[in-house]
């Protein structure tokens, strides 16, 4: 609207009332060209319609108009009235074809009374057909579903493995009967192999400041390369590695389990026949370079770096290696194995540890005693170092290994804690051990029977959770007690 033209403006009619918003028009001749209007409004309250209401004033420079005025709905009401259909609000916008229909958000009062809703003016939504959404999932469900992961990615691991070395052809894998033919297929040797896995488990460095690194020459011995090596890079970098291999026992599980994929995976790709005598087919420095870069991608897949930890500088690495490496060699390494593993890395047994303690409300009940899982989880590790010292431990998956090894501490520390808490003068406690022969006074059979029998069910629940099979579980299990003893 433009005030300043020469014909008379008409004012438009309330959207809320439909009433005249001004009886007269306001004529140019009341504006001053060479004036800037402004244009003051005050709320006012309702009149009657026979008394002149105080119009808007147009401040100039000498002179003031008044027009009489009716009051405008208040701005909440128009809104209202602009989105809503109904004749009630809506006034003569209503009978504007330009107005898109609407339906009212609110029920309308349908009785003089107010006591009454047309509740058919409600719109309905109905839900989308998808996605449906799902109830809330317990901490147990949640944890199920996470080991079923993990248990496909392993899978997923173990088949691109085979597929990669040596094609879909099962037939051209080789049939392993005993340990002897795995160590051929390693091509370590039992000295080489335990001597290397030795150090990945066991290897702490220790600072001494003042000190600089040494380097081992390639042809020393295992013993002298596993003893305790000083290196004076003190740093929070250093202190980061130190931290991570005390604290983190799946570092170095990862660390062994790769070293030993790695040759195992290089030995399906080999061609010809090898013989005893030959190992290890490798020099010390190649196998030195592997071993050093297994511990390096297991300490950076499991580490975190984020503030305030950093992450752990390559010369940390090169400053522990039993071997003179360099810098290229080092990187050379790390390209290797990951190559060969087609950057997968596979899962551990801490994971599978952690989701079964969440999602077994049996193996609390059966662990209800103080410190009982902590004993549990301690004994397991213990077990699980253990049997990467075997050669042929790599023909068993590690969701198949972990349950094993858990069911077996699970068994043992039950039956301790029978033994413990039994009265000194049992008889059970004075009888012949099976373990110790018979004239040893170990824990009596019949407190492990006790213990076999309790844990029954809840092994049963290990075995139904991570998906192994009562089969790979029974053969898992002869493996396990021609290997070792679990008192």
């Amino acid at each position: 609207m433009e005030l300043c033209s020469n014909s008379p403006v008409p004012l438009s009619s309330s959207p809320c009332t439909g009433t005249p918003r001004i009886s007269d028009t306001i004529s140019p001749q009341q504006v001053t060209p060479a004036t800037s209007p402004i244009l003051l409004w005050s709320p006012l309250k309702k009149v009657d319609d026979q008394k002149p209401l105080p119009g808007p004033t147009i401040r100039g420079d000498s002179e003031i108009a008044q027009e009489p005025y009716v009051r405008l709905a208040p701005v909440p009401g128009r809104r209202r009235g602009s989105l809503s259909s109904n004749q009630r609000f809506a006034g003569s916008l209503a009978e504007d074809e330009s107005q898109v229909p609407t339906a009212p958000a609110t029920p309308c009062l349908t009785s003089e009374f107010g006591d009454e809703y047309d509740l058919s003016a409600i719109p309905v939504l109905f839900p989308p057909l998808y996605p449906v959404h799902l109830f809330p999932q317990t901490a147990e469900t949640m944890a199920k579903i996470r080991i079923g992961k993990y248990k496909e990615r392993e899978g997923r691991t173990n088949d691109n493995d085979r597929v990669r070395m040596r094609g879909q052809d099962s037939d051209l894998l080789p049939v392993l009967a005993n340990s002897k033919d795995w160590e051929l297929l390693l091509g370590l040797g039992k000295t080489t192999r335990e001597g290397h896995l030795s150090w990945l488990l066991h290897f702490l460095p220790k600072i001494e400041p003042g000190r600089k690194p040494s380097s081992f020459s390639s042809d020393s011995s295992i013993s002298s390369l596993c003893s305790d090596y000083h290196y004076s890079r003190f740093n929070v970098s250093a202190k980061n590695l130190i931290n991570q291999l005390t604290t983190s026992p799946e570092t170095r599980f990862h660390a062994a389990w790769m070293f030993l994929r790695y040759h195992y995976l290089i030995g399906l790709n080999r061609m010809h026949e090898i013989s005893a005598e030959e190992l290890p087919l490798y020099n010390s420095s190649g196998i030195w370079d592997v071993t050093l870069a297994s511990l390096a991608i297991s300490v950076k897949f499991h580490r975190d770096f984020l503030f305030p930890l950093v992450p752990i500088d390559a010369a940390d690495f090169i400053d522990i290696s039993p071997h003179d490496i360099s810098y290229e060699d080092f990187e050379y390494a790390h390209r290797s194995m990951l190559g060969v593993f087609s950057y997968e890395l596979g899962i551990t047994p801490q994971p599978i540890m952690d989701q079964l303690w969440i999602a077994l409300p049996s193996l609390h009940e059966i662990l209800e005693f103080d410190g009982g899982w902590n004993q549990v989880k301690k004994k397991t590790w213990k077990l699980l170092f253990i049997l990467l010292y075997e050669p042929d431990v790599i023909k068993f998956s590690v969701s198949v290994l972990t349950t094993t090894a858990l069911c077996k501490a699970l068994v043992s520390i039950i039956t301790q804690r029978y033994y413990y808490t039994s009265d000194w003068n049992c008889f059970s406690n004075f009888g012949h051990s099976t373990r110790e022969g018979k004239r040893g006074f170990g824990i009596a059979k019949e407190f492990e029977d006790q213990a076999i029998e309790d844990a029954e069910g809840v092994i049963l629940d290990i075995l139904a959770v991570v998906g192994v099979s009562e089969v790979e579980a029974e053969g898992c299990r002869r493996w396990f007690d021609t290997r070792i003893r679990c008192d």
